[in-house]
């Protein structure tokens, strides 16, 4: 059976792509920036000046508008997440009634919306790795191209894929751009697809179990994306 995709989340190339508020009573919004969107939710920075610290789970009504929209949209999203960056926290939601939204966002505002839930984010340039076999008997050469919280791409030769096909367990060797702290992840290679010529890029999930030190280089690598991801918006992450 094929497996699903995950959904991930697509940040803005402009700020006026979309707008966010909270509506928090008859009386009163919060004004939000978008940071990203997918077909499954969307996070919202709030400054601190206006943050009331909402908790993760609770329910909130978003308000959200564009210059595609012939009428403001008020969607419920439920909170899965939150990270508190310089100025204010960064609220990742998950639409309760994407549905009902679906239909009402026009083609040119639904390109906006992915297909994934995870955020991922590609590499500029391609960084260097090394793969290593379940049995440890044979290291391999690659370029990882993109991270996400649960799992990674990479590239690699034609020549190394006698090595690798879906369902193979690898443990990965990276460092991140700008660190010198090497990560290493137990994966598991979910799919492939010629990239060039000579090179196939690889998707693999992250093995839980088999990682030493799981949720501790997680958060290193979730630190990652989230500052990537809030880069457009000029915040930075504490």
């Amino acid at each position: 059976m094929a497996r699903r995709r995950q959904e991930y989340r697509v940040p803005l190339a402009s700020r006026d792509d979309i707008s966010v508020a909270v509506v928090a009573s008859q009386e009163r919004e919060i004004q939000g920036r978008v940071v990203d969107v997918s077909r499954g939710g969307i996070s919202v920075f709030l400054d601190t000046q206006v943050d009331p610290n909402y908790a993760v789970g609770k329910t909130l009504l978003l308000r959200l508008n564009s210059k595609d929209l012939g009428s403001p949209l008020l969607v419920k999203a439920q909170i899965r997440h939150c990270v508190d960056v310089k100025g204010g926290r960064w609220y990742g939601t998950d639409f309760l009634d994407w549905e009902r939204l679906e239909s009402r966002v026009p083609q040119e505002l639904a390109a906006l919306f992915n297909q994934r839930r995870h955020c991922r984010v590609e590499l500029d340039a391609e960084i260097p790795m090394t793969l290593e076999t379940e049995d440890a008997s044979v290291q391999l050469e690659a370029s990882l191209r993109g991270v996400c919280t649960t799992g990674l791409s990479f590239l690699t030769t034609a020549n190394v894929s006698r090595h690798l096909s879906e369902g193979t367990r690898v443990k990965t060797f990276f460092r991140l751009p700008n660190s010198s702290e090497e990560l290493t992840f137990h994966v598991r290679i979910q799919y492939s697809r010629s990239s060039s010529e000579d090179t196939i890029l690889y998707g693999a999930d992250f093995d839980e179990a088999a990682t030493e030190h799981f949720e501790e280089q997680r958060g290193r690598l979730a630190k990652y994306v989230t500052t990537r991801l809030l880069e457009p918006l000029g915040v930075e992450v504490t």
